[in-house]
């Protein structure tokens, strides 16, 4: 539901489908205030609640959407499967199997700037993940922090990542208080 790099590598045409999904999203986020109260506890029939994880963000993802409605949400998050109870994040793992999605981030809703296709979801970080707001997460990973100004540390997170931080972050602290850029 966060991400939409995780299906641009099967073609090239998805290349370009994917740069203008990522303006729209980038687009419609930019002008929305996140919730600071999650909207998606429980689904109003006929939606039901789907999740995704979406590790390079460090977050997963809870939504509720009409089952009619998955196959095109599916295109273009790959990630996005139909949840057996009503706290899926909390039941996913990060990659290193350490840590679950347990702590609420805010809600925000992604989508293109027309309104034609959108969703509100709930994001939940690791449990205990440090702040790293500071930090970037490059658009394409194998271009690591290069061309991201002021950060040049390319680090993971309980598995999640990699973020661009600042030049001193550690995955403990990835924000530390000396390096911010104001």
């Amino acid at each position: 539901i966060a991400s939409s790099s995780s299906f641009c590598s099967q073609h090239s045409g998805s290349m370009a489908r994917l740069a203008l999904l990522l303006l729209a999203v980038t687009a419609v986020n930019a002008a929305q205030k996140p919730s600071q109260e999650p909207c998606c506890k429980t689904c109003k029939p006929p939606q039901v609640k789907y999740f995704s994880t979406d590790a390079p963000h460090g977050f997963c993802g809870e939504a509720c959407i009409e089952p009619k409605q998955y196959g095109l949400f599916h295109k273009f998050e790959a990630n996005l499967t139909l949840a057996k109870d009503g706290v899926p994040c909390s039941e996913q793992f990060t990659p290193t199997n350490k840590e679950r999605y347990t702590d609420y981030f805010q809600t925000v809703t992604h989508g293109d700037p027309f309104g034609l296709l959108s969703v509100t979801l709930d994001l939940y970080a690791p449990s205990g993940m440090p702040d790293h707001s500071c930090c970037d997460t490059p658009l394409f990973k194998q271009l690591h922090c290069e061309g991201i100004p002021g950060l040049p540390t390319s680090l993971t997170i309980d598995g999640t990542g990699p973020y661009c931080c600042p030049k001193r972050a550690t995955e403990a602290t990835p924000c530390p208080k000396d390096e911010l850029i104001v």
